[in-house]
């Protein structure tokens, strides 16, 4: 699975020639929110179903998006994974070494392509909360387990069956033991399934020699679906599609959920806290919502519901505790595998706390706003939710503040300036724990493909861009006020810019009112001992231009670009000597993870 890191937002259309299902279509819309960032583009509801637009959510996570016309496919790509979509041939998706069909989980709406909630939960590990009172579909960036995962595959046959199977391995857990037993369990569903096909096949030849049967090859098709990745437990979802001659085959849906760290699998039960009721509460959530289905004409039920069973089948999803129904249990076939996701928020009193984590990864970020309030240039933060009999204040003196995410029962927002930072404008994070009331502040963070002003010294003076040098898993930048310049307070120059292009790869700092120093002039490659951290450094200096009536002069540009090997942060601090005389080395420190 792929990380997403990238918050900029655009939209494009994705044009496609193709028959575009109408508005009328589609129930309603409602407004998107994306790591805590509004994106200008709308989800669709159709019959309680959530519809994304592909591309804009896609390049927003820092994907490119392309359209063939030629074979109507969607490629979405990015460094260390492709995702293509073939819309002719149900909805056919490749991601990687996985090879699956969504069954047609798409929509083309007014000439783009809309992807179910599915597509993006698997492929882009995006979590999703639909704020009903307030009409916005809250889509959260989730942190995966550090574990790499391939998928296995066996295709064969021959005059009496076609089989073909897929199914996971996991690679990456610090106890192979574990790890190997998993793999085996997975390995062993696969192979269950192929031999269940092959006694099927002999079935039917036995009822072919007797006159009997279909004159159709058997079939058995095995895969997975990967649902919940992150705070140590692995769920996955199997598929076992079984023909056996008629008119369609059966599909029997698995899931196992299992404990990374122990090995241990997890049934519905174990989550749950001894004393309490869940099965009741459960099967109300799933008794209501399947009366919403039979409302809206989804349904129909053959045998009417009653109640879940303590070890019933489910899995986790990114927000859910999700129950499912095998084909036929209670509807008819076309009804197909029913499932009825219960989210962790509504279970909190239930959940064992061991497994509290899973509430925490509900989004209840969106429900707070930061109000701002302040004077004479100040700027005091207060904190609105209806937890609170009135607005709480919780920080102040900072330039900016910005709702980020919700993580870890934190709220965390990016901030810009503070009353210890004086001219020096760094952005940083800022954590916020309702409650127990602590404000942490992190490390300052670079935004992927977005530029950000970073105000080095004080004043007009001139620096000078001195050396670039690898120090603990770092790059590290100085820079020196040129000759006869002496640091004062006052206005914020010389800005900074600095900018990181994901797809090269490439941290570029364009400064203003600065000297290339000789020491830098000359450094092509810079490497650390066993890991490369920059391939390449290119500087360029761009005169300064005279000022007129109309036009103000503008000081020097340096830049300097960087090519690099893995992924940067970047922390930058003054340095000062003492007793008010500004002489020391300013430093900008780009680190790596």
């Amino acid at each position: 699975m792929m990380k997403k890191i990238c918050l900029a937002g655009i939209v494009v259309s994705l044009v496609l020639s193709m028959c575009a299902v109408g508005f009328a279509a589609v129930d309603s819309q409602s407004a998107i929110v994306l790591d805590g960032t509004k994106i200008e583009a709308a989800a669709y509801i159709d019959r309680s179903n959530v519809y994304l637009p592909l591309r804009t959510i896609g390049e927003t996570l820092g994907y490119e998006i392309q359209w063939s016309e030629t074979d109507k496919t969607i490629s979405v790509s990015k460094p260390g994974g492709n995702i293509m979509i073939d819309l002719t041939n149900n909805l056919k998706i490749t991601a990687g070494d996985h090879v699956y069909y969504a069954d047609g989980d798409y929509k083309i709406i007014a000439d783009r392509t809309y992807q179910g909630l599915g597509f993006f939960s698997i492929n882009f590990g995006l979590e999703m909360r639909w704020d009903k009172q307030n009409n916005t579909i809250q889509l959260y960036s989730i942190h995966e387990n550090a574990i790499s995962i391939k998928t296995q595959k066996e295709a064969s046959e021959n005059e009496i069956i076609k089989i073909n199977l897929q199914y996971p391995q996991i690679d990456g857990l610090a106890d192979k033991t574990v790890q190997d037993s998993i793999n085996s369990i997975f390995q062993e569903a696969a192979l269950a399934a192929r031999q269940e096909g092959l006694k099927n096949a002999v079935e039917m030849e036995m009822d072919r020699a007797s006159g009997y049967g279909s004159p159709n090859k058997c079939e058995t098709y095995f895969d997975y679906r990967l649902k919940y990745n992150q705070n140590g437990l692995l769920s996955v979802v199997f598929l076992n599609y079984q023909y056996t001659g008629g008119a369609h085959g059966l599909t029997v849906q698995s899931s196992r959920t299992f404990n990374l760290n122990t090995g241990a699998e997890y049934k519905l039960k174990d989550l749950m806290k001894a004393d309490a009721d869940y099965v009741s509460f459960v099967s109300a959530n799933v008794r209501n919502e399947i009366n919403e289905r039979v409302k809206e004409g989804l349904l129909y039920e053959n045998t009417p519901f009653q109640t879940i069973k303590d070890d019933h089948d489910f899995y986790l999803s990114n927000d859910a505790v999700v129950i499912y129904f095998q084909q036929y249990e209670h509807w008819p076939y076309a009804a197909g595998i029913q499932e009825f996701p219960v989210e962790f928020s509504v279970l909190s009193d239930m959940l064992k706390p061991e497994f509290s984590f899973l509430n925490d990864s509900i989004v209840v970020g969106d429900n707070y706003t930061l109000v701002e309030r302040g004077t004479s240039g100040d700027r005091d933060y207060y904190l609105n939710h209806p937890s609170f009999n009135k607005m709480k204040h919780i920080v102040s003196f900072i330039e900016t503040a910005e709702f980020k995410e919700y993580k870890d029962g934190e709220l965390w927002f990016t901030a810009r300036g503070g009353d210890d930072t004086g001219n020096y404008q760094f952005p940083y994070l800022l954590a916020y724990n309702p409650n127990t009331e602590e404000l942490r502040r992190e490390e300052p963070f670079l935004p992927l493909n977005e530029k950000e002003d970073i105000a080095f010294g004080k004043d007009g003076w001139k620096q000078t861009l001195n050396d670039i040098k690898i120090q603990d898993e770092s790059v590290v930048f100085e820079f020196k006020p040129a000759a006869g310049e002496i640091l004062a307070g006052g206005g914020r120059l010389p800005y900074t810019t600095v900018r990181y292009d994901e797809r090269a790869n490439e941290l570029e700092f364009s400064f203003l009112n600065a000297e290339v120093g000789d020491s830098l002039k000359e450094i092509p490659i810079i490497e650390s001992p066993g890991l490369k951290y920059v391939k390449e450094i290119v500087t360029e200096q761009i005169p300064g231009r005279p000022g007129n009536e109309q036009n103000p002069a503008q000081p020097p540009i340096v830049k300097a670009r960087i090519a690099l090997d893995g992924k940067p942060l970047y922390n930058a601090k003054a340095s000062y000597l003492k007793e008010g005389i500004y002489e020391d080395i300013d430093i900008c420190t780009v680190s790596f993870k």
